[in-house]
Parts: structure tokens; sequence; C-alpha cells
């Protein structure tokens, strides 16, 4: 994916605005609140993101919190369904590195104010290792470019300081198998790593693609190579659309994988904001022979298979009966799965920009969850 510049209406049914309060209130306590409610499972003890309320990004960079806002009737109702759940707001190179501490900073501190919490967990997704992805993988990274990247997070962790962070870093990082020198970038991130896992209040977890993308003892290399071992974990799925149940299997033989290498006790987050009807690479080129995967199609009805909706809702709930789970999946889950959460965006164009009401309205309409 890239950054969100290089990438490339429903009928309105009017509802008692009592109502619709009371439905605005709900969803807002679900996002906020559910997380602080939340059980640590027995075979979990350790996880750091449950009992904490997690932030609710409402600037205007993926588009939800706006239309929300300035929207009525069923229309409003469906975007409370995005809008006011916690999503990832995603920084990087499209930011300046004289001014990404600023930005970093100031977005926490609203965030912390709305929750009127200081101590509010804020969701992020830090994509500096590829500004163009596919347009610039085989560029050499000059030593200029490589210490950019390190003052870059370094400004990053200035602007995070004491605040609760939690950091998805590097979405797409296999990316980097195919590109200039991969021992170099993921050397980076390594530092990157370390550079953030060094403040007091984060958590973060290095991508690690997803089960239909690399193999488990490569996605372990990758993550070994990263520097999973300075941080909690991984992450999966989120720039892809595999069913949340695959890749808690892979997960867990990631994690197995990272033992033999000798980082043990590895946990993850799985990103599910638009795998409600998920297929994989494959399934999705079977079904549309001429399509473009980052853009995949949203799903038309709630029947409908292999297409975009939303998924599950952010939450430390990962073995709820009502995601469907098999019993060895839930057992999976409940040891090594700390949380399903929101780092990509089906909710725009590609996932990067620029926001799509009509898009929004159909994977939000369509949702077998909420």
């Amino acid at each position: 994916m890239a950054s969100p510049r290089l990438r490339p209406s429903a009928t309105r049914i009017a509802i008692p605005m009592a109502g619709l309060a009371l439905l605005a209130a709900a969803l807002t306590a679900s996002s906020t609140v559910a997380h602080a409610r939340s059980v640590t499972y027995r075979a979990n003890p350790t996880n750091p993101l449950v009992g904490v309320q997690w932030g609710v990004y409402k600037g205007g960079q993926d588009g939800a919190y706006p239309a929300f806002e300035s929207s009525s009737g069923t229309e409003r109702a469906l975007l409370a369904k995005v809008a006011l759940q916690p999503r990832a707001r995603w920084y990087g190179s499209w930011i300046p590195t004289r001014d990404i501490r600023a930005k970093v900073h100031s977005e926490i501190a609203a965030e912390q104010a709305d929750a009127r919490n200081p101590n509010v967990m804020v969701p992020m997704a830090l994509f500096r290792q590829f500004p163009g992805h596919e347009r610039d993988k085989g560029i050499p990274w000059s030593a200029a470019d490589q210490q950019n990247y390190r003052d870059w997070y370094n400004a990053v962790a200035r602007g995070i300081g004491k605040a609760h962070a939690l950091i998805i870093l590097e979405p797409d990082l296999p990316v980097a198998l195919k590109g200039w020198r991969p021992d170099i970038r993921l050397r980076l991130v390594n530092y990157a790593a370390r550079t953030l896992a060094a403040l007091p209040n984060t958590v973060i977890y290095i991508d690690g693609g997803a089960s239909d993308w690399l193999k488990p003892y490569q996605q372990a290399a990758l993550l070994k190579a990263a520097g999973v071992a300075h941080v909690r974990g991984f992450a999966l799925d989120g720039t892809h659309y595999t069913p949340t149940s695959d890749n808690i299997r892979d997960g867990r033989a990631v994690v197995a994988a990272l033992a033999r290498h000798g980082i043990p006790g590895k946990h993850f987050v799985i990103d599910t904001s638009d795998n409600g009807a998920g297929f994989t690479f494959g399934e999705y080129y079977a079904k549309h022979p001429n399509g473009f995967f980052a853009n995949a199609e949203p799903c038309q009805t709630k029947a409908e298979h292999r297409c975009v909706t939303l998924g599950i809702p952010p939450t430390t709930q990962v073995a709820e009966p009502a995601w469907h789970f098999s019993a060895r999946v839930d057992d999976i889950a409940k040891r090594w799965v700390d949380a399903f959460v929101w780092y990509n965006r089906p909710w725009l164009t590609n996932a990067t920009w620029p926001f799509d009401l009509r898009r929004t309205l159909q994977v939000a309409r369509t949702t077998p969850f909420q």
C-alpha cells in the first residue's frame, strides 16, 4: 500500500433523534469502554491491551468521523459503525521529519482530551519504511536516506513520550523482501522497534504479513531481523482480507517458528477491519481475474462471500462465541492473540485515500458483526 495520496449515496430514512443518541452512545461505549470490561484470559495473563480505554480517532485523515458528524438518519447509524471504533491513525513519510514530532504529539493530546483520560491507549500505524511501496522498492537508500529514517523515528518517539500507544510498526513489511537490500531495510526497522520499545508506555507489534502471503518460517525470519525480540509481538492481515481464523492458526505457527529462532513467548494482533467475508489473494483473483486487490469490491449483500465488509470490531475478547471459531482456534486465540484491531481502512479508495462515502456505507451495511 502507498501513502494516502499516492494511490489512486444511500437513501436516508429519518429516525427519532432520541433513538439515534442512544445508538451513538452505545457504539461509543462499545468502542472505548468494552476494553476495560474485557476479561484477561488465564492463558494470556500479561496482555497489556486488557483493562485500558482505547482512543477513537476523530480527525480528518481517514474521513470517517467528519462524515459521521455531518450525517443523519440511517446514514449516520451506518457511519457510526466505523467512526466510533478505535482505528489506527496512519503516520508515514508524507509527514516530513521536521513535522512528525508535533503531529504525533498533538493528535495524541486530542485523543486524550476527547477521552478525558491522559492514559487512553492511542492506536497508530507507522508506515515510514515504504513511502511509495511498489514505486520505490527497488531504489537504493543512500546513507542520508537511512539517517533520515532513524531521525524520523527518533522524532516519533519524542512525540509519543510517556503517552500510552498501541503501535503497528511498518504495515506491509514483507514488501521489504523483494526490494533493495532487505538486510538494510530490516535493520532500520529493528532500530525503530528498539527506539519505540524504550518508551515507558508503548505496546508494539511489527507487521508480519498475512496467512496467504508468506509461510510461517519466512514470517519468523522477517520478524527476527526486524527486531521482534524487543517488542510485544507481531501483527497480521493489515493489507489482506484473509479470514480471522486463518490468521489465528498462522500466527500460532509464527509464534512456534520464532521460538525455534530463540525468541519465545511472542503474541500477536490481527486486523479485522475488512475481512467480515474474508478471502485469500488467490480466491480474489479467481473471482475477479481483472480486479485490483488493494481496492477489492465491497459486499453487495450480507450473504455474499469473498468480498470486503467490516469484520470483528476492535476488541480483546478474541474467543467470544459470536465469532464462531472452532474450539481449537478459540484455544489458540485465548493464549496468543492480544486483540483484534483495525489498522487497515476499507472505507477509503485503495484503503489509502480518499474517503469513499458510498463504499463506507456498503461495508457497514453488509457486515455480519456489530
